[in-house]
């Protein structure tokens, strides 16, 4: 994803973007999940909400950015993470109501 948006090939960051994502879900609804994996995971759904924030894809950014807070609240405690994905979600511009 970071590579082809480097590229510029948005439309291939997006589709890698969204397969990361459900990916990182499948991993998240796995038993067992360790807190180290769910760490990991809020922290590449900061990596995706920024990505998609900087394509302008800002519903996107923020569901991202907001499951990031949700991982880290519910497994890990982490507030490094939590921090991430709050000031990532709040740094984005105000959405008109539809």
């Amino acid at each position: 994803m970071i590579l082809a948006r480097s590229e510029y090939r948005d439309t291939e960051a997006v589709a890698f973007g969204r397969k990361a994502a459900e990916r990182l879900d499948a991993l998240l609804a796995s038993p067992g999940l360790r807190r180290r994996s769910a760490a990991t995971a809020a922290g590449l759904f900061v990596n995706l909400a920024l990505t998609y924030c900087n394509l302008h894809r800002l519903d996107e950014a923020t569901r991202y950015a907001r499951r990031s807070v949700e991982i880290s609240r519910a497994y890990d405690r982490d507030e490094r993470h939590v921090g991430r994905g709050s000031a990532c979600w709040r740094t984005l511009p105000v959405l008109p109501a539809t």
